[in-house]
């Protein structure tokens, strides 16, 4: 099974890892590596004679994707040609020098933005933790 985990370093220079789903599991070490081979201790004493498995629960809804009737586009060669012909008929977007300028910082502010968001999210994860 592998599973998303989250690695810090800890105020005591040392490293905490740990996850939420599906199983809460958190360990410590010295190194990054100690830390992660502790916690893949922790999961497998949690996960030991247990079974992981994955259930499909039906719906009323059909298992295409909102608002799509299944495949409408055909595999056959025919079917592809036209389709990279329609999308290579589609004009590339064309930018001044101002709005491509615009279009980077806002870029930027965004990456700012994300960044923020992930670390109010960590600290959030590590109170939680604790």
């Amino acid at each position: 099974m592998e599973l998303s985990v989250l690695v810090q370093r800890t105020v005591s220079d040392r490293f905490r890892a740990w996850c939420e789903s599906p199983i809460m599991a958190e360990a410590e070490g010295a190194t990054r590596d100690e830390a992660l081979e502790n916690l893949r201790a922790e999961l497998g004493a949690k996960t030991r004679g247990v079974e992981v498995v994955r259930l499909s629960v039906p719906t009323d809804e059909s298992d295409d994707p909102p608002g799509t009737c299944g495949d409408e586009q055909s595999n056959d060669p025919v079917a592809v040609a036209a389709w990279v012909a329609e999308f290579n008929a589609i004009p590339p977007l064309q930018m001044t020098a101002e709005e491509e300028a615009a279009w980077q910082s806002d870029r930027r502010a965004r990456a700012v933005a994300d960044a923020r968001s992930i670390d109010r999210l960590a600290a959030e994860l590590n109170e939680a933790g604790r």
